[in-house]
């Protein structure tokens, strides 16, 4: 299938990758029928119980072995489906189509640094504005009343200038001594 594909077009690139599960099914397979014995196990001792609580508490045990079995079985056959199924990941380009290659060989020189310092600069001020319209409806909200208890309170700690009386009349001049 992979061939096939590579013969729709010019091929630039090709990665396959597997992973051995051998031992994990086989692991998996053993625990499975250990549960399976727990679980017949636990099936005689039910039918060989003598009171109310031995029946209530095999029970339960039976139950949480049979649920431990259910999910191991589930998991076996993802395995079975994932071991049976392979994913095949096709890119296909329009032939003008820039290949990742093609760019990557222009990313040196001055214009490209500054191009790439002009990004940056624009992408800091659009998190700037962001966080800008994030707060403001906050400031509104929040700093408006607290300004206006703030200027509140200092005008009524200011201290008010004391109210002296007048001072007393200046005393007519003395006439000079004959």
């Amino acid at each position: 299938m992979v061939d096939q594909l590579a013969k729709l077009g010019e091929q630039q690139q090709r990665d396959i990758s597997t992973e051995d599960v051998t031992e994990e099914a086989l692991d998996l397979d053993a625990r499975i029928s250990s549960q399976r014995a727990r679980v017949d196990s636990g099936r005689r001792l039910l039918a060989q119980a003598k009171t109310l609580s031995e029946l209530v508490m095999l029970e339960g045990e039976l139950a949480k072995r049979e649920a431990d079995l259910a999910s191991l079985e589930a998991k076996k056959r993802r395995m079975d489906d994932l071991t049976a199924l392979s994913t095949i990941t096709v890119t296909l380009l329009d032939p003008q189509a820039p290949t990742p290659v093609a760019e990557e060989e222009g990313g040196i020189g001055f214009l490209t640094g500054l191009k790439g310092g002009w990004k940056a600069l624009v992408g800091a001020l659009v998190v700037m504005l962001t966080v800008l319209g994030a707060l403001l409806p906050w400031l509104i909200a929040l700093g408006l009343p607290a300004a206006g208890a703030l200027w509140i309170a200092r005008r009524l700690r200011r201290p008010r200038p004391l109210q002296l009386p007048p001072p007393p009349p200046a005393a007519p001049p003395a006439a000079p001594a004959p």
